[in-house]
């Protein structure tokens, strides 16, 4: 069992960040090197399953190695990999402020200010475009994984640690959250060398179409529900749910979360570009995040 206090490594654990319960999982941390140099890091360890060859942590290694070379605004850096035994751990730039998880759920069902989706579905979609220029899919983008610091900028965050999970299909579904997040393609295959970057473009278009409408566009009566409604690639157009969205913002969302990666659209470059031409000039749209963002967070400490 983990506890805050606990020194692993180089890392004194602090508190955990996710709903795990045991060893393992994702935790705020103090990372403590040589010289005596302290950081707050965010710590992620995937923990060792029975059947994980020595193949497969060679192959989370290479995919964090690639991942630590992104480099960009909206992407949570890597700053050190290794293991804690035969568990592989990976550390990101802490981010203080909260999930994009967090404010959907406090927004309970209410479409977004389209001018507030459209700024985070930009920066998302800047993160996402930087990363495939470099070769890297994230493999499992998700609500839980957008991450918003207190000036209201989003970090997408876990790269390196989803992808190579896909190749465990037996461990997948345990480990990658967000199963309406994830393309047809990542349900029946769960395997890596099979993914295009389009999946990466379809949690895109979930998440747009969810800030947007009010509503996951996959969203039935429980998960399994939800699930075939994904991989029969049904869903209520988005103009049908939010009838203001510009029709080009409409197009693309709708296109990005066709189940087949083909109809989906080009590059994240192309979804880049579509909303750079609908985002307000200005700051007014990050001033708001902002604020929600601090909102949230004082909402948070009153709980605690």
């Amino acid at each position: 069992m983990w506890n805050p206090g606990d020194i692993h490594g180089q890392y004194e654990l602090v508190r955990r960040l996710d709903a795990m319960q045991g060893e393992g999982g994702t935790w705020e941390a103090i990372r403590t090197d040589a010289s005596g140099t302290s950081e707050r890091v965010c710590l992620r360890c995937v923990l060792h399953f029975e059947g994980w060859d020595e193949r497969f942590v060679h192959f989370v290694e290479r995919e964090v190695r690639a991942a630590s070379t992104l480099h960009h605004a909206n992407i949570a850096n890597v700053l050190d990999f290794g293991r804690f035994g035969e568990s592989p751990y990976v550390a990101f730039e802490f981010v203080d402020g909260v999930g994009l998880s967090q404010l959907l759920s406090s927004t309970k069902g209410a479409p977004w200010p389209q001018q507030l989706a459209v700024q985070m579905g930009l920066d998302l979609a800047q993160g996402i475009e930087h990363a495939h220029r470099h070769g890297v899919v994230h493999g499992s983008i998700h609500p839980g994984n957008v991450l918003l610091n207190r000036t209201g900028d989003v970090k997408l965050t876990d790269f390196g640690i989803a992808a190579p999970l896909l190749n465990k299909p037996e461990e997948a579904p345990r480990l990658i959250g967000w199963p309406t997040y994830k393309s047809r393609e990542v349900h029946l295959m769960c395997a890596m060398d099979q993914m295009h970057a389009r999946a990466d473009l379809f949690a895109l278009g979930v998440a747009l179409f969810e800030m947007l409408a009010g509503r996951n566009p996959f969203e039935s009566g429980n998960v399994a529900q939800s699930l075939e409604r994904l991989l029969k690639g049904e869903h209520p157009p988005l103009a049908e749910l939010a009838p203001d969205t510009p029709k080009t913002l409409s197009k693309m969302v709708d296109d990005a979360i066709e189940y087949a990666p083909d109809r989906r659209p080009i590059s994240a470059s192309s979804m880049v570009a579509v909303l750079q031409q609908i985002v307000m000039p200005g700051d007014q749209a990050r001033t708001e995040l902002t604020r929600l963002v601090h909102a949230r967070m004082g909402s948070a400490s009153s709980a605690d």
